[in-house]
């Protein structure tokens, strides 16, 4: 190597050829270097794995290889076992031709190694998961480049927005960096919200401002459609009228409330409940109740609330399709055995999706799957519709909440969700790349939204209502 990480490998001459774009190139010994700034967005996303092959050196390294002396862990010195590995990061690094730190990054038996090497978790995992193979310059699909290991859009990805290494702290658009842009400010505690071709409609929860809000998709003076609401967590709207919450949910006093879109006199459709979250179709109003764990649904005309089906725990959210409500069940029957649920909109028999979640929270679906976010575990997992293999679609997430599904009629099918963090809250998508960051530094992102064109998410601690590019 040359001469360890305070040594600029362009001290070695001719030797540091860079490989795969910016993301590697040989030190002067033949090993294969990686950046060692650019695997954070890998290490949440991509699974844990235990063997790998070492393309870098050509070297099939399975833990059967392992075993019988196959594989060497440093081509230079043989090894044993991971836990015989003794990587220090001043002996694995140097500085590249461009002045930033790379490391060699080949660890197969990942999980062995980390479970030895606590300390080096986020540096080495990152890296193996992300970097172990890279993609030439020339050979990604069209419209896509290569950064590195990855192909990437460069018009969408914030983190390459427009060219690798780019990052936008906001949405990329058309290979510029956009910043999220505030509807509307000065909000009491937003929280649940809906949007339809003309406007965005929201929820203030606060104590000394609740009430059911209205602001055009491009902005302009919020508007009250209903003032003086408490405990409106629950929302949803039709062509015509916004429904929601008031009440109490803990003391089982939430009543399911219709009100004009225009504004005007509110009519109550049931009380006695103690719903967080609501969905509507062109029949009826939606809601599971956090106290009895009911399913329960009533006429858009009001009439007497009928229950679909009952529950084991706290029912959290619900969405609905036009076959079938889906519900988020927290402490089902233990506060450690969440679970994901359906029930014909007609009623019936209650089918559990799964039964090991451990506090799932929003729920979305679409013609394919049914989608959920669970805040205590970090996870967006999804199912396929009719059921299915269970896919974690992102881990490592800080306290998702809300999450929505691009409309049907557009291509890829896309997820969105927001981190809840105070401060330090994100809204997030994912198609077919990777999970990405679309907005960051936000202040409790509560809710989601999305149209064709954009997402629209509320920031409960920042009382604001945001919009960006989907």
């Amino acid at each position: 190597m040359c001469g360890g990480s305070a040594q600029n490998v362009a001290a070695c001459g001719a030797c540091p050829a860079r490989g795969c774009d910016w993301g590697a190139f040989a030190g002067c010994d033949g090993m294969v270097f990686h950046r060692l700034t650019d695997f954070l967005a890998f290490w949440t996303n991509l699974a844990m794995q235990n063997d790998f092959v070492n393309v870098l050196h050509g070297v099939n390294c399975t833990s059967a290889g392992v075993a019988a002396g196959e594989c060497n862990y440093d081509p230079r010195t043989p090894q044993s076992s991971p836990s015989d590995v003794a990587y220090s990061n001043a002996d694995q690094e140097l500085v590249g031709p461009d002045g930033l730190n790379y490391i060699w990054t080949y660890i197969p038996n990942v999980n062995s190694w980390i479970v030895a090497n606590q300390e080096h978790n986020a540096l080495l995992y990152g890296l193996v998961l992300g970097f172990l193979t890279c993609v030439p310059p020339g050979s990604c699909p069209s419209a896509f480049t290569s950064c590195g290991s990855t192909c990437v859009d460069p018009l969408n990805d914030p983190a390459n927005c427009g060219t690798c290494r780019n990052a936008c702290a906001g949405n990329c658009v058309n290979g510029e960096c956009v910043a999220p842009v505030v509807l509307a400010s000065g909000q009491g505690a937003p929280s649940a919200i809906a949007v339809d071709a003309t406007n965005v409609y929201w929820s203030n929860t606060s104590a000394s401002g609740g009430a059911i809000m209205k602001v055009p998709l491009n902005g302009g003076t919020p508007t009250v459609i209903v003032p003086a609401v408490s405990g409106a967590f629950g929302m949803a709207v039709d062509s015509a009228s916004v429904y929601f919450t008031s009440g109490s949910a803990s003391a089982g006093t939430i009543s399911i409330v219709k009100a004009p879109l225009s504004g005007g006199a509110a009519s109550t459709l049931a009380t006695g409940q103690s719903a967080q979250s609501l969905a509507v179709d062109a029949a009826n109003v939606y809601w599971a109740n956090a106290m009895n764990g009911a399913i329960m649904k009533v006429p858009l005309g009001g009439g007497a609330p009928v229950t679909l089906a009952s529950t084991q725990g706290a029912a959290e959210a619900i969405s609905i399709d036009g076959t079938n409500a889906y519900v988020t069940v927290a402490g089902a029957p233990n506060a450690s055995n969440g679970q994901v649920v359906q029930v014909p909109l007609a009623g019936g028999t209650l089918v559990t999706l799964t039964d090991v979640e451990d506090n799932p929270e929003g729920i979305t679906v679409d013609a394919w799957n049914v989608s959920w976010t669970d805040i205590n575990a970090g996870t967006v997992k999804q199912e396929p519709i009719g059921g299915g293999v269970i896919k974690t679609v992102a881990t490592g997430q800080t306290a998702p909440l809300g999450i929505a599904v691009s409309p049907a009629n557009l291509s890829p099918n896309t997820l969105y969700w927001v981190n809840s963090a105070t401060s330090s809250g994100t809204v997030s998508r994912m198609s077919a790349e990777p999970p990405r960051f679309i907005a960051e530094g936000q202040n409790q992102p509560w809710a989601i939204a999305v149209d064709a064109t954009s997402v629209y998410w509320t920031d409960s601690y920042g009382g604001t209502i945001m919009k960006t590019p989907r």
